[in-house]
């Protein structure tokens, strides 16, 4: 039996960077990574996710002027943790890119 790790097609880098994402309702959240990949990302926010939604990303990559803009859909969504304020609540996710141009894949391949 594979696991999970093994299973995955491209090697994932701890990295920590601000992003925003738009929900296919127009909602708008913030959150940041806790993993990249050229093929997808893992984020925690304060909002909740739905699994098998399409959404928009901007990363905010360090010595790159502009977000980088790249449409994703999420793979999988968990709740991590709960506070007292519903603004410290922390929610992760896994997100499949299902768009990164190519001079988008090459600037994350220097990030990682």
């Amino acid at each position: 039996m594979q696991t999970f790790q093994a299973k995955r097609m491209a090697l994932r880098m701890p990295v920590c960077f601000p992003l925003r994402c738009q929900l296919a309702n127009n909602k708008e959240l913030g959150g940041k990574t806790i993993n990249l990949s050229t093929g997808g990302l893992s984020l925690r926010t304060n909002s909740p996710i739905i699994t098998k939604e399409h959404l928009s990303l901007e990363l905010q990559v360090p010595d790159i002027p502009s977000p980088l803009r790249i449409s994703g859909e999420v793979a999988w969504s968990q709740f991590h943790y709960d506070t007292s304020k519903a603004e410290d609540t922390l929610f992760r996710a896994g997100i499949k890119f299902l768009t990164a141009e190519k001079s988008y894949r090459g600037l994350l391949l220097d990030c990682l």
